[in-house]
């Protein structure tokens, strides 16, 4: 039984089962990830306007789409990669008629650092007009609007935590995309590849399935930016 609706960027709408989203990220992809789900859900729910904020390929739009996935209401989502700043009007215009009489509905609105200001106050419009809205927003950078409620996604750790017995949460991560025993066969080349990446997974990731752990030396600043992109 389906319980919400996501509406993509295009206006598509597509149904999901409760606690999973559409396009949603592998359990591998979440490792370390448990406290910044659950403090992602308690901003959700005690803020009309939260922005998730970190470096690129750091992973919040995963855990956006996570977090997305297990709040009980109707979320839309709007990635806005791809808009420019002279289609927000018309954005808005379907996002109001869309959430018109809807009851607390969630708005995630994904990759806007490119549109700057007009993003803003796209924002701060829909919060004024639609006094049952939430937005999730999804970027670089916070809105600096009043009431927002920023959270910082910070990368990986490195190291393990001491009295831990755990591997760090970056060799877990490692671990649960290369196996065990990839990792077994070179847990010093999996430890530099974890230190070279800062414990950002998606470089991190990106060098993991190209089967870089055994030779990490060899990652250099070009090939760390590209994966980062």
């Amino acid at each position: 039984m389906t319980e919400r609706a996501f509406v993509a960027g295009t206006g598509e709408r597509v149904t999901t089962t409760p606690h999973h989203t559409d396009d949603a990220p592998d359990a591998s992809q979440l490792v370390g990830r448990g406290r910044d789900l659950a403090a992602l859900l308690v901003r959700l729910a005690t803020a009309r306007l939260v922005c998730l904020t970190g470096l690129p390929g750091v992973g919040r739009t995963r855990l956006a789409r996570e977090a997305a996935g297990q709040v009980r209401r109707e979320v839309v989502w709007e990635s806005a990669a791809c808009y420019e700043p002279e289609m927000l009007p018309g954005v808005g215009a379907r996002l109001r008629h869309r959430f018109a009489g809807a009851r607390r509905p969630l708005l995630v609105l994904d990759d806007i650092d490119h549109l700057g200001g007009a993003a803003t106050a796209l924002v701060a419009s829909l919060l004024l007009d639609l006094p049952e809205l939430t937005v999730l927003v999804v970027a670089e950078r916070p809105c600096h609007l009043r009431g927002e409620s920023v959270m910082v996604l910070r990368p990986l750790a490195v190291r393990a935590a001491p009295g831990d017995g755990r591997p760090s949460e970056a060799l877990q991560l490692l671990r649960a995309v290369l196996g065990d025993a990839a990792v077994d066969r070179d847990p010093g080349g999996a430890a530099r590849l974890c230190r070279r990446f800062g414990g950002v997974p998606g470089p991190l990731l990106e060098a993991a399935r190209a089967g870089t752990a055994a030779c990490a030396d060899e990652v250099g600043p070009e090939q760390r930016a590209a994966a980062a992109r």
